[in-house]
C-alpha cells in the first residue's frame, strides 16, 4: 500500500463524515419547518377562546374541596389542578390514581401526577406562577408521551410550548 492510496482512502471517509453531518443537518432543518407548521396549526386551534375559559371549577359535594378541570387542546387529556393537599388527596383517590409518593405543602412547592391513565394531577400548593410553569412542563412532557411524542428535542419542542402555554394560561387564573 502506498501513501496516495492511504490519502485517498482518508479523504474518502472525510467525505462520508461530512455527508453524514450534511445530512444530520438536512434532518434538523426538515424537523422545524414541520414544527413551526405543527406550531401555527396549534396557534390557530387555540385562538378565539381563552384557555382560562375552557376550566370547570369543580368541588366535592362531601368536603367543599374545590378542584380545576381543563381539557388539553388538542389532545384531549385532561388536566386537574388544585391548591390544597387536601384537594389533591380527595383527587387522587376519587380517581383512582396511585402515587408513590405524596409531598407535603412543607416537602414540596407543588407536585404533578405521572400515572399514565386517568387525569393529570397538577398541584401548585405556595400559588405561585413559577411553580405552576415548572409543574406544566412536566405535565406537558406526560401528555406529548402519551400521545406518542415522547421525545421533545430542538427543532421539535413547539407541540410543548403551546401545551406549557395553554396549561398556564389556563391555571393562572385560579392560583
Amino acid at each position: 500500500m502506498n501513501v496516495s492510496d492511504t490519502s485517498i482512502r482518508m479523504r474518502g471517509s472525510e467525505r462520508a463524515g461530512v455527508m453524514r453531518e450534511q445530512q444530520k443537518t438536512d434532518r434538523l432543518a426538515a424537523t422545524i419547518r414541520a414544527d413551526s407548521s405543527v406550531g401555527a396549526q396549534l396557534a390557530a386551534g387555540c385562538r378565539g377562546i381563552k384557555a382560562a375559559e375552557m376550566v370547570e371549577t369543580l368541588h366535592f359535594k362531601d368536603t367543599g374541596n374545590i378542584f380545576y378541570q381543563f381539557k388539553t387542546r388538542p389532545y384531549g387529556e385532561f388536566v386537574i389542578f388544585a391548591k390544597t393537599p387536601e384537594s389533591a388527596a380527595q383527587v387522587l383517590d376519587f380517581h383512582n390514581i396511585t402515587m408513590e409518593r405524596f409531598p407535603k405543602p412543607q416537602e414540596a412547592a407543588g407536585f404533578s401526577s405521572s400515572n399514565v391513565i386517568r387525569p393529570l394531577l397538577l398541584i401548585v400548593y405556595d400559588r405561585s406562577p413559577v411553580t405552576l410553569v415548572h409543574e406544566s412542563v412536566h405535565v406537558a412532557l406526560r401528555i406529548l408521551e402519551r400521545i406518542g411524542q415522547p421525545r421533545v428535542e430542538a427543532g421539535s419542542e413547539e407541540r410543548m410550548a403551546y401545551l406549557c402555554d395553554d396549561l398556564f394560561a389556563a391555571f393562572s387564573p385560579y392560583l
